[in-house]
């Protein structure tokens, strides 16, 4: 999922995980993980990225019914949106640990499913507002990905995304 360019979009790769080579595509051999095995299966221009853009986007394409098999890849805004969080400026900015703005350099309890669904719940029957967010790990929507009341680990589902990460200290280091 990404949001570039003035376009939301919504792109799947499929991998066979039981084979270790690309396969043929025409003549040429395509990286599994390649640009050329991308697939759009949504794409709406001028879509701001938002939590009722994306959850109308998610269950019109029918995401909500795929098998859990599955990993996705976003940037870090719309992976808080995905899982129901506010702002990365918020108390609690991390999509997959619990831990707070204030104490970054320590390590924080990894986010489950099932631990993002209790917070909101938490959240809902304190009839939360936005500045009370803090108090339930700014967790304030239903995760859009789906209401995995398990242990399964946030990280499991969305992993970090190598490019973002490297992305801003090169470009801070080369703005410098």
């Amino acid at each position: 999922l990404d949001g570039g360019g003035g376009f939301l979009k919504v792109c799947m790769s499929i991998f066979n995980l039981s084979k270790t080579t690309s396969q043929k595509v025409s003549a040429k051999k395509f990286k599994d993980s390649g640009v050329k095995k991308v697939i759009i299966i949504a794409i709406s221009p001028n879509i701001p990225e938002n939590y009722v853009n994306i959850k109308k986007m998610w269950l019109n394409i029918g995401l909500h019914t795929m098998p859990r098999k599955f990993t996705i890849l976003t940037d870090l805004k719309l992976c808080n949106i995905l899982l129901g969080l506010i702002s990365h400026s918020s108390k609690h900015p991390c999509c997959r640990c619990d831990i707070d703005k204030d104490n970054l350099d320590k390590k924080g309890k990894q986010r489950t499913f099932a631990s993002l669904s209790d917070l909101f719940w938490e959240y809902f029957r304190a009839r939360g507002t936005k500045s009370n967010a803090k108090d339930f790990g700014n967790v304030i929507h239903p995760s859009i990905i789906g209401e995995m009341d398990d242990e399964t680990q946030v990280l499991n589902i969305v992993p970090t995304s190598d490019l973002h990460l490297i992305m801003g200290p090169v470009n801070l280091l080369y703005n410098e």
